[in-house]
């Protein structure tokens, strides 16, 4: 049997949820979906990332100063989701299979 999403709801914290036809239920926040995004611009504002928190007088522009959230979800196939997050990386491409890997299991 693959596994399916049945369900998926963005949170008012943020986060995603998403249910799976074996019934499991899955919670993702923001940051470890960004963090874990395989597309190459999301590498790119990691790296970009780790360079600013490295030193202390670094100017972060007001546009990246704010919190990124997902700005939608859009299915790939039957196999993954495109994840857009606020930003603009849009390239993400998430596999089911992968997400069963990532986030917290969490019940009902």
């Amino acid at each position: 049997m693959d596994i399916l999403p049945t369900d998926l709801k963005l949170e008012d914290d943020g986060s995603l949820v998403i249910a799976f036809n074996d019934g499991q239920r899955r919670r993702y926040s923001v940051k470890e979906l960004f963090d874990n995004c395989p597309a190459a611009d999301a590498k790119e504002d990691r790296k970009a990332d780790a360079e600013r928190a490295a030193s202390p007088f670094a100017v972060v522009p007001i546009e990246e100063a704010e919190e990124r959230k997902i700005e939608s979800v859009r299915p790939v196939g039957r196999y993954a989701y495109n994840i857009r997050f606020n930003h603009g990386s849009s390239a993400g491409i998430y596999s089911f299979e992968f997400l069963r890997t990532l986030g917290e299991e969490i019940s009902g």
